[in-house]
This record gives structure tokens, sequence and C-alpha cells, in this order.
């Protein structure tokens, strides 16, 4: 009887014994949301404060992604909500450029043409933003984003605790990869579009200098969502070497990677080597079934498509057309 009554009450605890020895599932980590700032979590404000406080005057606002590491600063025209097609353009910066300097840029003919902007930051400078400490996991890139919201918080300056970080000036830049470009002006596009604006009908990407060599695989990209971000890719100035990416040529990609994908080429005819590799570029993209839209060759060399507005009221009449 005994050695019956010790067997049942094995069987009840067995059960509690094998619980207790079951490894816990760790929760799934926490993804960084966007927020809204005063100034980046990359401090390129503080290399370019010329640009940065033009657009602030401007009504241009800030919104910190830590997720990818970087920012964008967005325009919005009067009652955007209300307007009832909604258009925004995602613009990336050159070498050397800035996401302040970028929306400044197309700032005249977003107010004109009633469009959106999203000036997305993909570069940033080395130095102690891409180091990790001994001390701590975390880079200092990702302390800057800590650092800078905690201060927000605490409603106190958020340079406070930053006067001993150093960074390079912005003509020493590391980039972010196309599929992490690609990523972070997704999460720009929804954040305003979740957060309180609806609904958008189309949107265009700018690619200028060396953003214009990553601009075909960012196409790329878009080719495999089912409906697509962008209605018109503007690519001007970047025809160097790489600038349509090798990656297009996978065959796992298909015969014509760049089906239905509309470009806007633009390049300064002073430049012989760009209008050269803009031919290049032209026959490739379409070769991979990219449409042409349009290619312009200005008397500018560098900074035409900047300088003129034309230019840019014409790439907007193009993305328009091709919403429709």
């Amino acid at each position: 009887m005994r050695y019956l009554l010790y067997f049942l009450i094995m069987i009840l605890i067995a059960p509690c014994a094998a619980k207790s020895k079951r490894h816990k599932v760790a929760p799934a980590p926490k993804v960084p949301l966007p927020y809204e700032t005063k100034e980046d979590g990359l401090k390129i404000c503080k290399g370019d404060p010329a640009n940065y406080r033009q657009a602030k005057l401007n009504g241009c606002r800030i919104v910190n992604l830590p997720s990818e590491k970087t920012f964008f600063v967005y325009w919005l025209p009067p009652d955007f909500k209300n307007l009832p097609d909604r258009l925004m353009m995602v613009a990336l910066h050159g070498a050397n450029g800035s996401a302040y300097k970028t929306i400044l840029d197309l700032l005249d003919t977003a107010r004109l043409e009633n469009f959106a902007l999203i000036s997305l930051q993909w570069g940033w400078p080395k130095s102690s933003l891409t180091k990790t400490s001994k001390k701590s996991k975390k880079s200092s890139t990702e302390r800057l984003f800590s650092d800078i919201r905690q201060s927000e918080k605490q409603n106190t300056d958020p340079e406070a605790d930053l006067v001993n970080e150093s960074h390079d000036s912005l003509d020493y830049f590391d980039y972010l990869g196309y599929e992490t470009v690609y990523k972070a002006a997704e999460h720009a596009l929804s954040y305003l579009m979740e957060s309180e604006y609806g609904d958008l009908k189309s949107s265009a990407l700018y690619c200028p200098g060396r953003a214009a060599t990553i601009c075909p695989a960012l196409a790329l990209l878009d080719t495999k969502k089912q409906t697509g971000l962008y209605k018109l890719f503007i690519s001007a100035y970047g025809y160097e070497e790489g600038t349509v990416m090798p990656e297009l040529n996978n065959p796992l990609h298909g015969d014509l990677p760049l089906s239905l994908k509309n470009f806007y080429l633009f390049a300064g005819v002073r430049d012989s080597t760009a209008v050269d590799n803009l031919h290049q570029a032209k026959r490739k993209i379409m070769e991979l079934g990219g449409r042409i839209d349009a290619v312009r060759l200005a008397p500018e060399r560098y900074n035409g498509f900047e300088a003129d507005p034309k230019y840019q009221r014409e790439a907007i009449f193009f993305w328009k057309r091709n919403v429709k």
C-alpha cells in the first residue's frame, strides 16, 4: 500500500516538475518606433546648421527612425489631409549632401505642385558614430538616438550630454545599403499615413548624385511589391560605374525585373562621362523592362535639376501622368 501511495504521488508531481524544467520563451525584441524630434539622432543638423535652420523656418519637421539608425525631414502642403489626391515624393541626398539641403532644393516646386516631401538621410559621418563602446553593447549611433529621446522626455537641452561626442564633417559618409534605404522610406511613408494623414494616392522617388547609383536597385525592390510604392524614379547625375546594380542581372529576378517601372533621367552635357553613362543606363534599364519617360541633358554640369525648376516640374508632370 505504501508503494502504491508513493507511485500515485510521483504521477501527480511529474507534470509539475517537467513544467518547471521547460525553457521560457524569450519575448520578441521590441522594434523601436519612429518619433518626431527637435533635432536628428545623427546630429547632421550640427554639420549642416544653415540648411537645418532654413528647413525649420519653412515648416519642415524631423522624425528619427531608430530601427534604421537614420531620420527623415518632411514637409506637407496646407490642408494636406483633405486633398483629394495626396501625393508624396521621397528624396535622397547626393554625396556630401544632407536631408535638409535636399528638401530645400525641392520645396518651391512642392509648394507650386501641391505635393508632400520626405527627405531621407541615407548617409552619416564615420568616426565614433559607428563604433561600439566596450562598456556597452550599444553603438554610439544607438546611444545618440537614445540620449536625444531621453533628453526630450525630460524637456532638457538634447545637446547637454553630447558635448564630447565628435564626428566628421558631411564630406565623409558611410551609406546605408539600398535594402535599408527602401525599408526606411517605407517606414517614413507609413509613419505619416498611419499617424494622421490617411491614404496616399502615389509617391515618387528622387535619387540625385550618389543616390542615382542605387536607383535601379530600389526600383527592383519596388517591383517585388504587388502594388509598388513609386510611380516614377527620378535619377540625376550619378551615372558612374555601378549605376545599374549587378544584382539586376541575377536570373532569379526574371527576364524583366524592372517591368513597368518609370524613369526620368537627367545629366549635364558638360560632363561627357556622365552623358555616356546616362545613355548606357538608359539602354540597360530598357533592356530590363523599365520605361523611360524622358532623358534630359541640361547645360549645367552638376546642379541643373536643383537650379532650374523647369526640370523638376517636368518630372512632376510625368509622375502625375503615371498616376492617372
